[in-house]
């Protein structure tokens, strides 16, 4: 994962694409595994800025993706709103872990396109870009590499000391909600 993470043909994309040469890679690595029917972990509506200071992520399906079995929605020009606001969504409140968007968020986005993607394609998408996953209908697990990147010269990202921000407090919370929920 850390050398294709940091191979020089997706290094040299991602530093074009943020017109800047001093970047980092987000330390945790992500194998998206997808069970089929299993909701708890399916990433509804978020932006990836939300969780931490990533600039461009980059999504690798492992195999041919789509609606029926979980692929990626995105809502196109949606990231030129900045950071929207997220919270819990009662509707999924012990179904799912994520923080995502408000419904009536959801509803604003202009456009929710499905991405039909091959196995190995690649999409380079900003960290405010709203996305979805949807529920895995098919029979077999879907894997997909999610990689993060951040420009360091980021003001905000400066201010903290580039430090990446840890959730493992709020994933605590949510596990405690999935334990308590009915």
């Amino acid at each position: 994962m850390f050398e294709l993470a940091s191979s020089r043909l997706l290094t040299s994309w991602v530093m074009e694409v943020l017109g800047s040469e001093r970047i980092a890679i987000h330390p945790r690595l992500i194998m998206i595994i997808s069970m089929p029917g299993h909701e708890w972990h399916v990433a509804y509506w978020h932006q990836d800025r939300f969780y931490g200071p990533y600039h461009v992520v980059a999504y690798i399906p492992l195999q041919n993706t789509g609606a029926f079995n979980g692929g990626l929605m995105v809502a196109p020009g949606e990231h030129k709103r900045g950071l929207m606001p997220h919270a819990h969504n009662e509707a999924l409140s012990g179904k799912n872990k994520w923080i995502t968007l408000p419904p009536e968020v959801i509803a604003s986005l202009k456009e929710q396109r499905q991405l039909e993607l091959m196995a190995g394609d690649l999409v380079l998408f900003d960290g405010l870009l709203p996305h979805s996953a949807n529920l895995n209908y098919s029979e077999d697990v879907r894997f997909a590499v999610s990689l993060r990147y951040t420009d360091l010269t980021d003001p905000f990202f400066i201010e903290r000391g580039w430090r990446w921000e840890d959730l493992a407090e709020e994933g605590r919370r949510a596990l405690a909600r999935k334990e308590n929920a009915p």
